[in-house]
């Protein structure tokens, strides 16, 4: 079973693709840019409480995120692959 839509299939078989997203995630793609239409319950298992964010150290890898993103929030401890959050200012003023 193919779960790679255009934009145009997806809005013409909507009820379709929502059945489909119900045992796995489908793709969606308009204007070269893909767009993933799954479960709330799956997308909410996929992310991290608070809890499990602070006890696990930070970012779970499977988190949609850049990875530049991901570099100019944490710092990464090269011998360890630890990343501990960078020094945040708040003042526009502020280096960053």
């Amino acid at each position: 079973m193919n779960n790679v839509w255009q934009a145009t299939e997806a809005r013409a078989n909507f009820a379709t693709l929502l059945d489909r997203a119900a045992t796995e995630p489908q793709v969606v793609r308009r204007s070269g840019e893909e767009y993933v239409v799954l479960r709330r319950v799956d997308y909410e298992a996929s992310v991290p409480t608070l809890k499990e964010f602070l006890l696990g150290g930070g970012l779970r890898p499977s988190l949609p995120i850049a990875d530049e993103t991901i570099d100019r929030i944490f710092q990464r401890d090269s011998e360890s692959s630890v990343m501990t959050p960078r020094d945040v200012h708040m003042d526009s003023n502020a280096p960053s």
